[in-house]
């Protein structure tokens, strides 16, 4: 997929493109132990930074200005 950003925390890893008008952030657990899946979303602005919270928590900072709070 080329991705071209991440953010990690102890819970899980966050990545995302930043393709104008067709960003996709997908998270991929670390904790095998608590059943967490890997989840993926597409957007339909441009992702300009991810960050992570408490997982599965994933932040995305958006070309249109806005900060956006996902999860499966």
């Amino acid at each position: 997929v080329g991705y071209t950003m991440a953010a990690l925390n102890q819970g899980g890893i966050v990545f995302a493109t930043e393709t104008p008008s067709n960003g996709v952030i997908h998270f991929v657990p670390l904790d095998d132990w608590a059943g967490s899946q890997s989840w993926s979303l597409s957007c339909e602005e441009t992702i300009v930074g991810v960050a992570i919270g408490a997982a599965p928590i994933g932040i995305v900072a958006t070309g249109d200005g806005y900060l956006r709070c996902v999860s499966s």
